[in-house]
C-alpha cells in the first residue's frame, strides 16, 4: 500500500511539472509579422520563459504548477501587450499596436551613406550644395558614381541595367529626362542595388547587374511639383530658351511631362536617347549612307555650334495591381544645328602623302517623334512584359563646301521609320522556369537622297530600303540543389531589300543595286550554373550552337547566292564574392558574325562628295575572342571605391578594309585578306570621399593597345596603336562659403608603322570655382583649358572663361551668365585613324551674355 501511494504522488508531482508550450503569430494591426519582438511567461510576478519572434513567430517552453500564467509580448514602437492563458500547450496569436511616443525636441543626423545587404544608400543632402540644382548635378557627387556627359550612369565601372523613381521604372533607358529636370532638392536618397535581378520569379538567380532607386522627398509626393525656367540673351545673336518640366509621383502613379524651346543650348536629342543601349536603331539604307553632318569634336556642343530646338515629353506609368504597371512614354524632338569648321585628310601613301583640304559650313535640320507602350506583370512566379516602340526621323543636310580651293554644295534627306514589339512570358511551376520571348522589327528607309552640286559634275545618289528582323526563343531552366540547367532554342529569321542608284553629269547612270536577301539562325545554347549556397562565388558555362543560312538575290545581274555555316560559340563566366568589400569577376567568350546583304552591292554607292563604297562581294565572317578580368574592392563607410578591369580581345576577320585614295576622290572596299586584330585595354579607377571637408577625389588610368592591319593605294601595313592617360576629378566644399570643381584628362598617343613612329600629347582641364559670400548669393568663375598636339611639332592651346552670378529667392533662382569671356574664336585637334591623321579647325560661338530666371514648384 505504502508502494502504490509513492507511485501515485510521483506521478501527480510529474504531471503538475509537466512542460507546457505555447507557439503563434505576432502581427501588427495591418497583419505583417514583427520581428525581433519579446515574448515572456510569467508565473507569481517572475518571468520563467522568453523568446524572441522571428519574422513574427515565436516558440517559447515553461515549467511550472501554475493553473495559470502570464503571456507579456513587448517590441520597441508597439504597445505591450499581456494576457492571462491557462498552463497548457496551445497556439496562441498576437496583434499589437504601434505606440505613439512623445519624443523631447532632438537633432537626428542621418548617416551619409549606409549599406543593408546588396543596397547601397546615399542620403543626398549630405553631399550637395546649394549650388547643385538637377539631380544630374547631385549625382557627380556622390563616391562609387560616374555620370558622363551623355548622361551615362555607371557605378564601379559597370553601367546601370534599370533605373527607379519610388522603385517603378517610369523611364527605362530614358532616363536623362530624370537626371536633368528632377530638383536635387526634391530627392531624399540615392540607393545602389548591387546584383540586381529584375524579374521577382528569378530573384533567387545570381545577377551581376547594377540598378539605381531614386527616394523622393515627402515634399515631392502626393502634390504635383515642377521646374521651370526662361533665358534670354546675346551673343552671335539674340538667345532664348523656355522650358517647363512637370511631376507627379504618387505611390501608384507617376508622370513627368517636358516641354523646351529654345537656340542656347542643346538638348532635343539627348534627353530622349535610350541610354540602355538595346538593338541598333538603323535601316541597311542609313548605314550604308550615313549622316554626313556627323562630325563632332572632343568638346561641349554648345561650345561650337548654334542650335534650335524643341522638345516635348510626356511619360507616365500606372500601378495598376500590386505586381503590374502600364507605361507609357511619348517624345517629339526638333532640331537645328550650324556649325562651320576645316579639315585637312592627310593620307600614307609609302613616300609622298596625300592632302585633302576641305572648309565646311554644316547645316542639319531633323524632326523624330517616338512612342513606347510597357505592360508588365512582374509577379513572384510569373513574369509578363510587352513593349511597343516606334520612331521617325526626318532629316535634311546641308553642307556648302570649299575643296580643294573648289566650291560645291553638299545635301543629304533622309526619312526613316522604325516600329517595335517585344514579347516575353516566363513561369515557374515546381523545379522547372519556362520563358517564351518573340520580338519583331520592322525597318523602312524609304528615300536617302544626295546631291553634291559643283558645275561641273553633279552627282545624284539615292538609296531605300526595307528590313523585317524577328526573334524568338523558347527556354527550359531546371534547378537542382544548387544547380542549373538552362536549355533555350531560338529562331531569328532577317530579310531585306535595298535599292540605290548611281548618277552625274558625265551620263554615268548604269549604277544601279537591287538586292533581296535574308538569314535565317536556329541556335540550341545549353548553360550550366552553379551558385554556392550563401552566393560566394557563381560559375556559369554555356555553349551555344548555330546554324545560319544566308540567301541573297540581285535582281540587277540575275544571281543568286546562299551560304550556310555551323557555329560554336563557349563562354564561361566566374563572380567570386571575395569579402563583403571585394569582388574579383572573370568572363572568356568566343563569338562569331557574319555580314550582310550590303556585302553583295554589285556597283558603287556615293557617301559623300569623295567618298565612294564598293562592296567586297564576299560575306563577312568575323571571329572574336574576348577576355574579361574585374575587381572592384569598396568601403562604403570610409568611402573608398576602387575598380579595375583587364580587357584582351583578339578578332579574325576574312576581310581586310582597303582604301585607294586620289586628290578627288576616296574609293573604300573590303578585299579577301584574312587578318587579325589585337587589342589589350587596362583600366582603373579609384575614389575617396573626405566627409569632414566634403570632398571626392577620384582618379582614373587607361592604357589601349592595338595592332591591325590597313591595306591603302596597294601598300599593306601594319601599324601599332598606343594611348595612355589619366584622369583627375575633385569636388570640394571645405566651408559653407567655397567649393571647387575640378576634372582633367592628360592623355599621350602613340603611333607606329614602318620606319615612321610618332606620339601625341593632349591636356583637357575643367576648373570650376564657387564662392558665397552670403547666403543664398553664389559667384562662379568656370574655365576649359586645351592643349593638344595637332603634328609632331606643333601644338595648339585654347582657354575658355566663363562668369555666373547666381541669387536664390525661397523657389526663384536669378542667374546672370557671361560665356566665353575671351572671346576664342577656334578649338584645332587631331584624330588618328590607322595609318592617317586628320586635322580639325571648329569655329567656336562668340562672348555671350545670358539671364536666366528659374523656378521650383
Amino acid at each position: 500500500m505504502r508502494l502504490l501511494f509513492s507511485i501515485l504522488f510521483l506521478c501527480i508531482v510529474s504531471i503538475a511539472y509537466s512542460q507546457s508550450r505555447v507557439e503563434g503569430m505576432l502581427k501588427d494591426i495591418s497583419g505583417a509579422g514583427i520581428d525581433g519582438a519579446i515574448v515572456k511567461i510569467s508565473a507569481d510576478s517572475t518571468v520563467i520563459a522568453y523568446a524572441i519572434s522571428d519574422k513574427g513567430q515565436f516558440n517559447v517552453a515553461f515549467n511550472t504548477n501554475a493553473r495559470k500564467v502570464k503571456l507579456i509580448a513587448e517590441s520597441i514602437g508597439y504597445e505591450s501587450v499581456e494576457n492571462e492563458i491557462m498552463n497548457v500547450s496551445q497556439t496562441y496569436n498576437i496583434t499589437m499596436k504601434e505606440e505613439a511616443t512623445e519624443l523631447k525636441e532632438v537633432v537626428v543626423k542621418a548617416p551619409a551613406i549606409y549599406q543593408h545587404g546588396d543596397t547601397l544608400s546615399y542620403n543626398l543632402s549630405s553631399y550637395i550644395t546649394q549650388s547643385d540644382y538637377t539631380l544630374k548635378d547631385a549625382l557627380k557627387k556622390l563616391p562609387g558614381i560616374d555620370v558622363e556627359e551623355s548622361g551615362n550612369i555607371k557605378y564601379l565601372g559597370k553601367e546601370i541595367s534599370n533605373f527607379y523613381i519610388d522603385g517603378l521604372d517610369l523611364l527605362g533607358g530614358k532616363y536623362n529626362i530624370a537626371t536633368t529636370n528632377i530638383p536635387a532638392s526634391y530627392v531624399n536618397s540615392v540607393q545602389v542595388l548591387n546584383n540586381h535581378q529584375a524579374v521577382n520569379m528569378n530573384k533567387d538567380i545570381f545577377s551581376d547587374d547594377v540598378a539605381i532607386n531614386i527616394n523622393m522627398s515627402n515634399n515631392a509626393r502626393f502634390k504635383p511639383i515642377g521646374t521651370y525656367e526662361g533665358s534670354v540673351g546675346y551673343g552671335d545673336d539674340w538667345q532664348y530658351k523656355v522650358s517647363g518640366a512637370g511631376m507627379l509621383f504618387k505611390p501608384k502613379f507617376q508622370t513627368i511631362a517636358t516641354l523646351k524651346i529654345g537656340n542656347i543650348q542643346s538638348f532635343a536629342s539627348n534627353e530622349v536617347t535610350s541610354l540602355f543601349g538595346g538593338v541598333e536603331e538603323e535601316s541597311k539604307a542609313e548605314k550604308l549612307i550615313g549622316n554626313i553632318s556627323a562630325s563632332a569634336p572632343p568638346i561641349d556642343k554648345d561650345r561650337y555650334a548654334s542650335p534650335d530646338e524643341h522638345l516635348f515629353s510626356v511619360n507616365f506609368i500606372k500601378k495598376i495591381t500590386e505586381t503590374a504597371t502600364l507605361r507609357g512614354n511619348v517624345d517629339y524632338s526638333y532640331s537645328k544645328s550650324r556649325y562651320d569648321y576645316d579639315i585637312q585628310r592627310n593620307f600614307y601613301d609609302g613616300y609622298e602623302n596625300i592632302i585633302i583640304d576641305q572648309g565646311i559650313n554644316s547645316l542639319s535640320t531633323s524632326h523624330s517623334p517616338s512612342f513606347s507602350i510597357v505592360y508588365k506583370n512582374n509577379a513572384a512566379t510569373s513574369y509578363l512584359n510587352n513593349t511597343l516602340f516606334g520612331k521617325a526621323t526626318f532629316l535634311r543636310n546641308e553642307l556648302p563646301t570649299m575643296e580643294n580651293s573648289q566650291e560645291l554644295m553638299q545635301q543629304q534627306s533622309m526619312r526613316d521609320y522604325y516600329v517595335e514589339n517585344d514579347f516575353s512570358y516566363s513561369w515557374r511551376k515546381g523545379k522547372l522556369r519556362w520563358s517564351l520571348f518573340s520580338s519583331v522589327l520592322l525597318f523602312n528607309t524609304p528615300k536617302v537622297s544626295l546631291i553634291v552640286a559643283n558645275g561641273e559634275n553633279d552627282i545624284h545618289q539615292s538609296a531605300n530600303s526595307l528590313g523585317l528582323l524577328t526573334k524568338n526563343v523558347l527556354s527550359a531552366v531546371y534547378d537542382f540543389n544548387n544547380s542549373r540547367f538552362y536549355f533555350p532554342l531560338s529562331l531569328n529569321y532577317s530579310a531585306d531589300k535595298i535599292q540605290t542608284e548611281l548618277q552625274s553629269d558625265l551620263g554615268n547612270t548604269g549604277n544601279k543595286n537591287d538586292m533581296k536577301g535574308g538569314k535565317l539562325s536556329i541556335a540550341f545554347a545549353p548553360k550550366y550554373e552553379y551558385t554556392h549556397p550563401r552566393r560566394i562565388y557563381v560559375f556559369r558555362a554555356d555553349v551555344p550552337m548555330r546554324i545560319d543560312y544566308i540567301y541573297n538575290n540581285n535582281h540587277i545581274l540575275n544571281a543568286k547566292d546562299n551560304f550556310g555555316f555551323f557555329s560554336v560559340c563557349p563562354e564561361i563566366y566566374f563572380n567570386y564574392k571575395a569579402s563583403s568589400r571585394s569582388v574579383l569577376r572573370a568572363r572568356v567568350a568566343y563569338t562569331r558574325d557574319s555580314g550582310d546583304i550590303l556585302d553583295f552591292l554589285t556597283f558603287p554607292v556615293q557617301t559623300d562628295n569623295t567618298t565612294r563604297k564598293i562592296s567586297s562581294g564576299i560575306l563577312q565572317d568575323n571571329k572574336s575572342l574576348m577576355v574579361n578580368l574585374h575587381y572592384d574592392y569598396k568601403i562604403p563607410l570610409d568611402m573608398w571605391f576602387v575598380n579595375a578591369d583587364i580587357i584582351y580581345q583578339r578578332e579574325h576577320n576574312n576581310l581586310l578594309a582597303s582604301q585607294d585614295v586620289a586628290s578627288d576622290l576616296i574609293q573604300s572596299t573590303f578585299i579577301y585578306m584574312p587578318n587579325n586584330t589585337n587589342n589589350i585595354t587596362a583600366q582603373l579607377g579609384i575614389t575617396k570621399q573626405i566627409e569632414s571637408i566634403k570632398t571626392k577625389i577620384s582618379l582614373k588610368g587607361l592604357y589601349i593597345w592595338r595592332q591591325q592591319q590597313a591595306e591603302q593605294n596597294g601598300l599593306l601595313t601594319t601599324y601599332i596603336w598606343q594611348n595612355v592617360g589619366i584622369s583627375p576629378t575633385l569636388t570640394s566644399q571645405p566651408c559653407k562659403y567655397f567649393e571647387l570643381n575640378y576634372s582633367g584628362e592628360i592623355s599621350k598617343t602613340f603611333l607606329s608603322y614602318e620606319n615612321i613612329k610618332r606620339n601625341y600629347w593632349s591636356h583637357v582641364h575643367k576648373i570650376s570655382l564657387k564662392i558665397t559670400p552670403v547666403q543664398s548669393l553664389i559667384f562662379s568663375a568656370s574655365s576649359d583649358i586645351v592643349k593638344k598636339d595637332l603634328t609632331q611639332n606643333m601644338s595648339k592651346t585654347m582657354a575658355l572663361l566663363d562668369f555666373d552670378i547666381t541669387w536664390l529667392l525661397n523657389a526663384f533662382r536669378f542667374n546672370l551668365s557671361l560665356q566665353n569671356a575671351l572671346n576664342q574664336d577656334s578649338y584645332s585637334y587631331s584624330l588618328y585613324s590607322s595609318i592617317n591623321t586628320y586635322t580639325y579647325n571648329y569655329k567656336l560661338r562668340g562672348r555671350e551674355l545670358l539671364f536666366t530666371l528659374a523656378v521650383t514648384l
